[in-house]
């Protein structure tokens, strides 16, 4: 058996990551993470309180959903993918599907706040700046 860490990541297809990142920090007082634009993809995250994040991703189906929960060793559900592990902006990642389809990913998380940081460098390439989100004091 193998047991996984915290959930930290929900990752979700969106057929609109605009609308649904303004709908989750203008409406629902998420904090935006970053929202990026990068390979052909457009990612953006939202935490809820002290949840876990919520991405949003152009390159996922609609209501397709990865949950991601961090683990200190990826390498005991390496049996549980069909595919090998694959280096993500913020650490390993391997991806697995339960019997009834659901899916699900472990991370070894070495790269804290990653994203975020590229994001709020000025001038990053692939930073998306919604004229929409007013940026909070540090």
């Amino acid at each position: 058996m193998t047991r996984l860490g915290p959930l930290r990541l929900i990752y979700t297809g969106s057929s609109d990551v605009e609308a649904d990142t303004r709908f989750h920090v203008t409406q629902l007082g998420g904090e935006l993470r970053f929202y990026l634009h990068r390979f052909g993809a457009t990612v953006a995250s939202v935490r809820h309180g002290d949840g876990p994040d919520v991405l949003f991703a152009s390159h996922l189906r609609r209501g397709e959903t990865i949950y991601f929960h961090e683990v200190a060793d990826i390498a005991p559900l390496t049996q549980l993918s069909s595919g090998s592990p694959v280096e993500t902006p913020i650490g390993q990642a391997v991806l697995f599907s339960s019997e009834t389809g659901h899916r699900f990913g472990g991370i070894e998380i070495s790269k804290v706040d990653f994203m975020e940081k590229a994001w709020r460098t000025p001038g990053h390439e692939g930073a998306v700046r919604p004229a929409w989100f007013v940026q909070p004091p540090p």
